[in-house]
C-alpha cells in the first residue's frame, strides 16, 4: 500500500521504544481522546471541486468538531490581511477579524471547551524571504491580538499534556513553521499523500510523536479501496502506537470531488470506527461535518471519551 508504514519500520520503531506506553496517568491525556475535526474547514462556499464543508464555522463548532484545517494567504500589503483560501481559490473569509472571533467568543462562552488550529500557509510558491516575512508578520500579529493572546495555550505539548491544561485554550499547530522564537508548535516531518510518522516541535521546550494518515490522493473512484486501505492500517498501527498522537484524515480528492469522496468514505469510516473493540484517541479530519455518517463519527468519540 502506498505510504503505509511497513512491518520493517514497525519493527524498527519497537525496536527503539517508539511504541508502547507507560500506562494511563490518573487523569485523562489530550492524546487519548477522540477529537472532531474538519479538514478545510473553510471551504463550505467552494466550487464543487473544491467544496469540502457543508456546515460553516459556527455551525461546525455547534455540532461538535473541536479542530480546525485552516489554509492562509497573506495579501502583500502591508495590511496584516490572511484570507482563507483552499487551492488557488478564494473563500471570501478573512482569518484575524471574521474567523479568529469565532473561536475566541466560543471560548469565552465555553471556558471547559478547547479548539484546535491546523494553520498552513496555502500559497507555498510564494516562499522568498520578503513574502515569507509578511506571513510570518500578519499572523504573529493575528495572534498577538489581546483577545486571541490570552487564550493561547502556550504550554509544551508533550505525550503527557493533560486535557485539563487545555480547556478553555486555543491550541495552534503550525504546518508553516514561523520563527524560532515563537513557542507554538509546528509540524515536523509532515510529508505528502501517504503514512507516515512525524513530530509536533515547541521551540520552547516539549515534543509529541505523532501518526499521520494523509493519503488524499483517490485513485480507485469506484469504491475508493486505496482511502479505506489506509484508514484501516492506519487504526491498527494506532492501536499498537499509544503514545503517538493519531491524525487520520477522513478526506480525499482525485477525479472524484471531495463531496462523492465523503459519501463513500464517510459512511465507510463511521462502520470502520463502530467495529473496532477500541477507538484510539488523536484527531479525525472529516469531511462534509454535516453528513449523517459524519455526526455520527462526533457520537461514537463522545461515547469513548465518556469512558476515560
Amino acid at each position: 500500500m502506498k505510504g503505509s508504514l511497513t512491518p520493517t519500520l514497525l519493527t524498527l520503531l519497537l525496536t527503539l521504544g517508539m511504541v508502547g506506553g507507560c500506562g494511563r496517568a490518573t487523569e485523562t491525556r489530550l492524546i487519548d481522546l477522540a477529537i472532531v475535526g474538519t479538514h478545510d474547514a473553510a471551504a463550505f462556499n467552494a466550487s464543487p471541486q473544491l467544496r469540502c464543508q457543508d456546515l460553516t464555522l459556527e455551525e461546525q463548532l455547534e455540532v461538535g468538531v473541536r479542530a480546525f484545517d485552516l489554509r492562509l494567504v497573506d495579501r502583500y500589503d502591508g495590511s496584516g490581511c490572511l484570507d482563507l483560501y483552499h487551492g488557488e481559490e478564494s473563500l471570501g473569509l478573512e482569518f484575524t477579524k471574521e474567523v479568529l472571533p469565532l473561536f475566541t467568543q466560543f471560548l469565552t462562552a465555553h471556558p471547559d471547551e478547547f479548539v484546535i488550529l491546523s494553520l498552513r500557509k496555502e500559497d507555498d510558491e510564494r516562499h522568498s524571504q520578503e513574502e515569507m516575512k509578511a506571513y510570518i508578520q500578519s499572523l504573529q500579529r493575528a495572534l498577538e491580538r489581546p483577545e486571541v493572546a490570552r487564550l493561547l495555550y502556550r504550554g509544551q505539548l508533550t505525550r503527557e499534556t493533560k486535557v485539563s491544561e487545555v480547556r478553555g485554550k486555543l491550541l495552534i499547530l503550525l504546518r508553516t513553521r514561523i520563527d524560532e522564537d515563537v513557542c507554538l508548535p509546528y509540524f515536523d516531518g509532515f510529508q505528502d499523500d501517504t503514512t507516515f510518522v512525524a513530530r509536533l516541535v515547541n521551540p520552547c521546550g516539549g515534543t509529541l510523536d505523532l501518526l499521520v494518515e494523509d493519503e488524499y490522493i483517490v485513485s480507485d473512484t469506484f469504491d475508493m479501496s486505496d482511502k479505506k486501505v489506509a484508514l484501516t492500517e492506519v487504526l491498527d498501527y494506532a492501536e499498537v502506537m499509544p503514545d503517538h498522537w493519531l491524525i487520520a484524515y477522513l478526506s480525499g480528492t482525485g477525479n472524484a470531488t471531495p463531496e462523492e469522496v465523503a459519501e463513500e468514505i464517510n459512511p465507510y469510516a463511521y462502520r470502520l470506527l463502530q467495529e473496532r473493540k477500541s477507538l484510539p484517541g488523536g484527531i479525525y479530519f472529516v469531511d462534509f461535518a454535516g453528513m449523517p455518517e459524519a455526526l455520527a463519527i462526533m457520537t461514537l468519540c463522545k461515547k469513548k471519551n465518556s469512558k476515560i
